[in-house]
């Protein structure tokens, strides 16, 4: 059970659009479950959906020495083990930077194919990047980003729906996959956050709130240290905590 000082959004109700597995886990699932225990109301909208691959998408990688050639595999000196390379700053560019100098080595890139939506520009940068320091970036299909569907917003906009006090970006392919839902069933953001005026809208790290912004969302709450979700709601409680304005000092009604 949550101790009494861990409930630091109690009786918040907090929207979300991270996408969830089909079981109720993954991402989603995670950030629902820290909700739940800093006393939230978690309200899901997931905007996007994940789907796997068909195997044989990433069946060539599989064959003998397919993955040979591919040195930011081959680390570590010993070959019975695999080194993890974390980046210091856990960003896609900090992930370039770790990895140093390519000098014309190849490097496996598993990254998300996207359906129905604009590609983020987090993995072309990320793979320019990797290109401006000198490696081979090879892609290599992961799974499946794709818009949830034309009901995805339906929670939000229905005649009784209750107001959230805040709703959470994890991706900029949310708030697209966002935007796209309202559209489709006669709504708009700008009619949205009429709606829900004291609406807090909260981005999980810089790399997220660019991208919200991009698409004419102004973010209120950033997280400056986003290695996980928790960051993100420690921002999101201080912003309704006594000390800051009295905008978000009490809970929509």
């Amino acid at each position: 059970m949550a101790q009494p000082e861990t409930l630091s959004l109690a009786g918040r109700r907090v929207a979300f659009t991270t996408p969830q597995t089909t079981s109720g886990g993954g991402y989603g699932g995670r950030l629902h479950e820290l909700l739940r225990q800093r006393g939230a109301q978690p309200l899901p909208v997931p905007t996007i959906a994940i789907r796997a691959h068909e195997p044989d998408r990433l069946r060539p990688l599989l064959l003998p020495g397919a993955l040979d050639p591919f040195a930011a595999l081959a680390l570590c000196r010993d070959p019975g083990r695999v080194t993890v390379l974390v980046p210091d700053v856990p960003i896609p560019a900090g992930l370039v930077e770790a990895l140093g100098r390519g000098s014309g080595r190849r490097v496996l890139c598993p990254v998300p194919d996207v359906d129905g939506l604009r590609e983020p520009p987090v993995v072309p940068d990320f793979l320019a990047g990797l290109e401006a320091a000198g490696w081979v970036a090879v892609r290599a299909p992961a799974y499946t980003t794709c818009w949830a569907g034309p009901g995805c917003a339906e929670v939000l906009v229905a005649p009784d729906a209750t107001a959230p006090d805040a709703i959470v970006f994890t991706s900029s392919s949310e708030v697209e996959g966002l935007l796209k839902g309202l559209d489709a069933m006669g709504w708009s953001w700008p009619r949205l956050r009429a709606r829900w005026p004291d609406m807090v809208v909260a981005a999980h790290g810089p790399v997220t709130a660019d991208g919200v912004r991009r698409l004419g969302i102004e973010v209120d709450v950033v997280s400056s240290r986003f290695s996980s979700f928790h960051r993100v709601l420690d921002s999101l409680a201080a912003t309704f905590s006594p000390k800051h304005s009295s905008r978000f000092s009490t809970t929509s009604c």
